[in-house]
């Protein structure tokens, strides 16, 4: 899989929830191999062995209506744990000042919010951890 190494898309040093939503629509394409618009608990898979920052993440936590498929909203719609941490003014952007910070701002969203901290350990470098 070809995944970029950062969801900031613009390379801003800002983080949003459009970046995000574009990320989580890039793996969604990626693994959505017959095209049917939905995941199945294999495509899921491919996702979690591609993208190793979803090593962990539950196909549960994105099925909502569990249907045992996973739709694009269902996948696309879920908020950034990250951004719900760093974002202190609730705008929707964790800038490099709020990340200077690294006070978590706000409680995660409910259910966990994948998404985690914008680095592959989640410190240091820039790309999202689940």
């Amino acid at each position: 899989m070809e995944a970029p190494l950062t969801w900031d898309y613009d390379h801003d040093g800002t983080y949003t929830c459009d970046e995000w939503k574009r990320y989580m629509n890039q793996l969604f394409v990626f693994a959505d191999r017959n095209r049917d618009g939905l995941l199945s608990a294999t495509e899921f898979a491919s996702i979690r062995r591609a993208e190793r920052t979803f090593a962990n993440a539950d196909f549960g936590y994105f099925d909502d209506n569990q249907d045992s498929r996973i739709s694009r909203s269902e996948f696309v719609e879920k908020p950034s744990r990250f951004i719900g941490q760093y974002d202190r003014n609730m705008d929707c952007r964790v800038t490099a000042a709020e990340l200077k910070d690294g006070t978590p701002g706000q409680k995660e969203p409910p259910g966990g919010g994948m998404g985690g901290a914008p680095g592959s350990g989640g410190t240091g470098g820039f790309s999202p951890k689940f």
